[in-house]
């Protein structure tokens, strides 16, 4: 299995493919560019030694529908990998999924792609992405939209393959939870006044006024 996705270079997002690997046995590699800006910041792509990951120069701007994958150097790892499925975690409409498609039919014609989306507004985009978005949904034989709304859109725009909702993932605090507070600490507060703001009013032990006079 190869993956295509341009946020790959943050190492937190490859859980998908350590998973895939570690716990079901797959063969599953990925592709980036060798930087992308995440949160404002430049990430440059690095090795991952659970992962194979393939850095491929980009061409076009650096947004995510108007970049493209090196067309050369995309068929050689296409070649190289010969993937059973490729996973492209870009919009239909981009020139990402565009040139990708074009690559896999030359290198990879019997892989089976499927291709994500989060549009979740029906909108008509000017030519070309309009055509691209058509033929894309009409070669993949798969599509995770990241809601259902998105998913909604795809099957108006006529898209007829598998569709299966998959929500953007969160990270798990790795941590233990807080232990919960015992009861003799909150015994002790009351008994010394230290809660509810006693300890400014009547409390000999925490600096009232009456306090003040047997402590001073």
């Amino acid at each position: 299995m190869l993956r295509l996705y341009h946020s790959g270079v943050v190492d937190e997002y490859r859980e998908r493919e350590r998973i895939l690997r570690a716990q079901f046995g797959h063969d599953v590699h990925l592709v980036c560019p060798p930087r992308w800006s995440e949160g404002g910041t430049m990430v440059w792509a690095s090795d991952a030694a659970d992962v194979p990951v393939h850095v491929v120069p980009v061409r076009g701007r650096r947004h995510p529908i108007l970049f493209w994958y090196q067309y050369a150097e995309l068929r050689r790892v296409l070649r190289a990998v010969q993937p059973d499925i490729i996973d492209l975690q870009e919009e239909p409409y981009s020139l990402a999924v565009a040139f990708a498609l074009r690559a896999a039919r030359v290198e990879a014609p019997q892989a089976r792609v499927c291709v994500y989306t989060a549009q979740n507004i029906e909108k008509r985009y000017p030519e070309p992405f309009r055509g691209f978005e058509r033929r894309a949904l009409g070669t993949v034989a798969a599509a995770y939209p990241c809601s259902s709304d998105a998913g909604a859109v795809l099957r108006a725009k006529g898209f007829q393959g598998s569709l299966h909702i998959l929500p953007l993932g969160v990270t798990v605090p790795r941590w233990p939870p807080p232990q919960p507070r015992r009861r003799t600490e909150g015994w002790v507060r009351r008994s010394t006044g230290t809660q509810q703001g006693w300890g400014d009013r009547d409390s000999g032990l925490c600096g009232g006024k009456r306090g003040n006079r047997g402590y001073a």
